[in-house]
């Protein structure tokens, strides 16, 4: 069986930051968490990957807050929320 590949999800300053593990080159950086998962899946086509935001950088910020469960409802990916990193 072929283990996820780890994506961990923050909202900063309007923008949603990822980071793929194991390896990455550079951080992904988007507009919305919707465009964040679809630039990240296009990425590595044949890969599954699980999306893990930072709960703690998306409380407060309501339009974070609904792209998060807008994109967790449909986006088709794997989006959990975690108070730690």
């Amino acid at each position: 069986m072929i283990e996820p590949r780890k994506v961990e999800v923050a909202y900063t300053e309007g923008h949603w930051l990822a980071e793929v593990e194991p390896d990455y080159d550079e951080p992904f950086d988007c507009r919305t968490l919707q465009k964040l998962i679809d630039k990240v899946q296009r990425d590595w086509p044949d890969q599954p990957l699980i999306f893990v935001v930072d709960q703690a950088t998306v409380e407060g910020h309501v339009g974070a807050e609904s792209q998060l469960v807008e994109a967790s409802e449909k986006s088709g990916a794997l989006v959990v929320s975690s108070t730690r990193l």
